[in-house]
């Protein structure tokens, strides 16, 4: 099963590897959007042109490395969820992803 981060329309953006995403239709950097659960949410225009919200450490995992394997998760290896860049995110299961020393700290 592919994830469906698939969809979005990356023609319309430019996506870098420290996080930020640069969208060309409306010539600017895309907004924070900083959810209650502390991640970063988006509305992504689709191929099918409908916008869909997706969260960027995963759009950002999807851009550079590919589908997000089923059963797996994209964690912040140092914790801060607003940190979506590449080399702070890995593909873990969800048993890897709550043993995160960070993780772990911040219940504490």
């Amino acid at each position: 099963m592919k994830c469906r981060e698939e969809l979005i329309d990356f023609s319309c953006y430019d996506v870098h590897k420290d996080g930020t995403i640069f969208s060309k239709t409306i010539n600017k950097e895309t907004k924070i959007h900083l959810m209650p659960n502390g991640y970063v949410m988006n509305g992504y225009l689709h191929k099918d042109g409908t916008n869909h919200k997706h969260y960027r450490h995963r759009v950002i995992w999807y851009y550079f490395k590919g589908n997000i394997p089923e059963g797996y998760e994209i964690d912040h290896i140092n914790g801060d969820k607003t940190d979506n860049s590449l080399e702070n995110l890995r593909c873990v299961t969800h048993k890897e992803n709550y043993k995160n020393p960070t993780t772990i700290e911040k219940m504490r």
